[in-house]
């Protein structure tokens, strides 16, 4: 953090928390960060409408951050192959494997992102499996109904290209 994202996200303070959550993807980090030039806090606090409050976060992330939800995706990916086999070898995990051994960077970065970032339905979101009645389960993150029983292999969400505020259900 000190290396890195405090000059990076221009942090003044910020508190971060590892998680090694069995069942959740891999170790991952909790980040609360303020940043140095808290201007858009008061920006989003005084925007009205939620449309409003969406256009200051965007100008934040992009101007600020850099960051755009035009992300590109690699349709041949194993994560979205239907069947769940591994048809070529592009297809392997670069969260198993060094960066320094990577043929093609660009494409490398795109498949950590896939890895990494979207969401692969497991027990975790689905539930236990009910091998007896074999029924479909539906993801409660809001990423559809398994088409095939004990599979997970639910439909996602769309992609989406357009900044947006999502309210999650949040049980705690």
């Amino acid at each position: 953090m000190d290396e890195f994202a405090r000059e990076a996200f221009d942090l003044e303070y910020y508190w971060g928390r590892v998680e090694f959550a069995p069942g959740r993807g891999a170790i991952h980090l909790h980040i609360l960060g303020i940043a140095k030039n808290k201007a858009y806090l008061h920006d989003f606090h005084n925007a009205k409408g939620e449309n409003k409050k969406i256009e200051v976060l965007q100008n934040y992330a992009v101007d600020s951050l850099g960051m755009t939800a035009d992300v590109k995706v690699d349709e041949n990916h194993y994560k979205f192959q239907k069947d769940g086999r591994n048809t070529t070898t592009i297809d392997m995990s670069p969260l198993g494997t060094r960066y320094s051994t990577s043929r093609n960077p660009e494409l490398n970065h795109i498949h950590l992102a896939q890895d990494a970032m979207l969401h692969a339905c497991t027990e975790y979101c689905l539930g236990d499996v009910d091998k007896d009645a074999m029924k479909l389960r539906t993801c409660r993150l809001g990423y559809g109904t398994e088409e095939t029983s004990y599979k997970g292999d639910t439909p996602g969400r769309e992609h989406c290209s357009e900044p947006t505020i999502e309210k999650k259900r949040q049980r705690h």
